[in-house]
């Protein structure tokens, strides 16, 4: 494993588990509407990751999420950072392993931001159910969920135990933006 993956992986599990805490003004709603202890400690292990996703915005004419009797839909995100993908072309060709792994990690954040904005609260979240990520691959390239681990290691540590989910890793020729790969997930939910 990389350096530099070993170290965020070891910055999440270093987050202590502790109750309430003083939440930052970024993770604060409205008065009237506390954040549970579960989503204060899923945001400080979001946080030890160092990366700062901003608002998701949908690429289109369609949701980031959509909800329907506890199930949430997270529509597909591409590796972007302010706008900017971090990784085009085909793994195995212009995209390393891991800087597809570091791409597929980024994408299952950004499903995360699209869940927090949808729910408000991250603490809701039940199970991730299903995670499927589709990538451009060049021809000889098998190893996909590999690169499918990057997201799956990350959604573990984040949201423990809810983040233990099935998942499918598929080779397609091409992906908006000439991304690398598009990451969905489906997740169940607890009422508000």
């Amino acid at each position: 494993m990389p350096l530099s993956r070993r170290i965020v992986l070891s910055a999440i599990a270093a987050v202590p588990i502790i109750g309430r805490l003083a939440h930052s003004q970024e993770h604060t709603m409205s008065t009237e509407h506390a954040l549970s202890d579960r989503h204060i400690l899923i945001a400080q292990r979001i946080a030890a990751l160092g990366i700062d996703l901003g608002r998701s915005q949908p690429g289109g004419a369609y949701a980031s999420a959509v909800e329907d009797r506890g199930v949430i839909e997270v529509s597909g995100m591409v590796p972007s950072l302010d706008g900017k993908v971090i990784a085009v072309g085909r793994v195995g060709a212009e995209v390393t392993l891991e800087q597809a792994q570091h791409a597929a990690l980024v994408s299952a954040l950004r499903c995360l931001r699209a869940l927090e904005e949808h729910l408000g609260d991250l603490g809701r979240i039940r199970k991730v159910t299903k995670m499927t990520v589709y990538m451009q691959a060049a021809p000889g390239f098998y190893q996909l969920s590999e690169v499918s681990n990057g997201a799956s290691e990350m959604l573990a540590k984040v949201l423990a135990p809810a983040g233990a989910h099935a998942r499918t890793s598929i080779g397609v020729a091409a992906l908006p933006r000439n991304a690398v790969l598009e990451l969905d997930m489906t997740v169940s939910v607890d009422p508000a």
